[in-house]
């Protein structure tokens, strides 16, 4: 039978502990996380920093990796325009009809996709985003890729 000394041991289990750290930081990193119907706190454990959601979103539909994160919610208008200011996001009024995105997770595509004609559009750092005033709802995506 095969003896391991003490200092064999500790040095194999340390290895597989960070074998396994390494394993799950990766699969969180690039494959990421996505959610639909959470609330905004849930939805903020996950969104990048600079995307954290105000407390009055609901309903939130969210895909986050490290190559991109994106939302779709649902928030007042007034809590909306104050979100946009405190992240000093400049808001535009829609003055013609636009598609309004629906994140990946959803699988819809632009043949799919609603037109909004009342709301706001802006722009999160490396993003853009909507916000469709009939329906009280808002989104954005947002890539590191250029």
């Amino acid at each position: 039978m095969a003896r391991f000394s003490i200092r064999s041991l500790l040095v194999v289990i340390t290895l597989i502990s960070c074998a396994t750290v390494a394993a799950v930081w990766l699969l969180s990193t690039y494959f990421g996380a996505s959610a639909s119907g959470v609330t905004a706190e849930a939805a903020n454990r996950k969104l990048w920093s600079s995307l954290k959601l105000p407390d009055s979103a609901s309903d939130v539909t969210y895909a986050v990796d490290s190559g991109g994160c994106e939302a779709e919610f649902a928030i007042s208008e007034s809590d909306f325009v104050n979100w946009c200011a405190s992240n000093n996001w400049e808001i535009e009024k829609i003055a013609a009809p636009t598609i309004y995105f629906e994140p990946i997770i959803l699988g819809l595509d632009e043949k799919t996709a609603r037109i909004i004609e009342t709301g706001y559009s802006y722009h999160p750092p490396d993003g853009e985003g909507k916000f469709d005033a009939s329906s009280l709802r808002a989104n954005f995506r947002v890539s590191t890729f250029p």
